[in-house]
């Protein structure tokens, strides 16, 4: 089976969208490296990290974080928590950024995820902190998984219409 990152790459997202590029987990946190990735637009766009770019990172991140903690605090292994993540179950809720200096977007950074609190239930919901670029992006996280698929897009909608 691919590791997080190769399943991401493979199925979730589009190649020069791929923005993590290493994790270490530890039980309550996860430390990574990213490469920025700036959705282009406006001409400044490649400049320097947006929340745009935040969110991709971020979310990418999150992704490689619940596939460690999944089987510990959700109960679900990971090829389960993959066809959550494919019907779009996986909600970040809140994403809340404070942009503490420039991050521009010619490097490799650091990143880290902190997980803060968990409520498991029927519908799981969890909170972590974040911090991108050793304190450059910092901010707060929350999601859920919610029972049951939800479209992401328009082009997901319409594909249903038809």
């Amino acid at each position: 089976m691919a590791n997080a990152l190769e399943f991401m790459k493979q199925r979730m997202y589009l190649p020069r969208y791929m923005s993590v590029m290493a994790v270490e987990s530890r039980k309550e946190s996860m430390t990574f490296d990213f490469v920025p990735v700036e959705p282009q637009v406006t001409v400044l766009s490649s400049q320097y990290m947006t929340p745009r770019g935040a969110h991709v990172c971020v979310s990418q991140a999150v992704y490689a974080f619940a596939e460690e903690i999944a089987p510990r605090l959700f109960g679900i292994d990971v090829k389960k928590l993959r066809e959550v993540y494919l019907g779009g179950r996986l909600r970040l809720r809140k994403i809340l950024f404070d942009h503490k200096k420039e991050l521009e977007t010619d490097g490799t950074f650091p990143g880290r995820l902190d997980l803060i609190r968990f409520r498991p239930g029927r519908i799981p919901y969890i909170e972590m902190n974040y911090d991108l670029g050793d304190g450059a992006l910092v901010g707060f996280i929350t999601g859920v998984i919610a029972p049951q698929t939800v479209p992401q897009t328009n082009q997901d909608i319409l594909r249903r219409e038809i």
